[in-house]
């Protein structure tokens, strides 16, 4: 793992010769501080005036889940309508771009994708499903233990 977790705090942001920016998390070159971010959906949006360009992550994973209001989700090729409850899972390479309607919320996790990789080790089945970007509608515990993560992130309690 030791080689993982030096990948994920050398995640910089890059420029391709394909014009798509490749970030540590959206707007930032900054390394990574830890092995998983947590934020609200509106406190990165907010700041872009709720779009956010295409771009991508080599090394990291992120999951977005909309509590509400909605939005507009591009991965890819395709472009997906998000309505409150929805889940989007973007995995690393992957070029994806929001649109979102002012004052959605949600939370964002991003993780290292080779923790992920340790993680899931012994579920290769949901590996896979992880391993592309797809959009669908959290189940209700789904939306509690991700609200959870986010009141834990958000505590700076040691061993959080």
């Amino acid at each position: 793992m030791a080689g993982a977790i030096q990948d994920l705090y050398d995640s910089n942001m890059r420029h391709s010769t394909d014009g798509i920016h490749q970030y540590s998390l959206y707007g930032e070159s900054g390394q990574l501080p830890d092995v998983m971010h947590c934020e609200t959906i509106a406190e990165r949006s907010v700041i872009y005036e709720w779009e956010l360009a295409p771009h991508r992550h080599d090394r990291l994973h992120q999951l977005l889940l909309l509590s509400v209001g909605s939005g507009v989700a591009r991965l890819d090729e395709a472009e997906f309508v998000l309505p409150a409850g929805s889940l989007v899972n973007v995995p690393r390479t992957t070029v994806h771009a929001f649109t979102f309607e002012p004052g959605t919320d949600g939370w964002v996790l991003t993780l290292a994708d080779a923790m992920l990789d340790e993680l899931l080790a012994q579920a290769p089945d949901v590996r896979c499903a992880l391993g592309r970007a797809w959009v669908g509608v959290a189940h209700p515990d789904v939306k509690e233990v991700v609200a959870q993560i986010g009141r834990e992130y958000a505590g700076r309690a040691p061993g959080r």
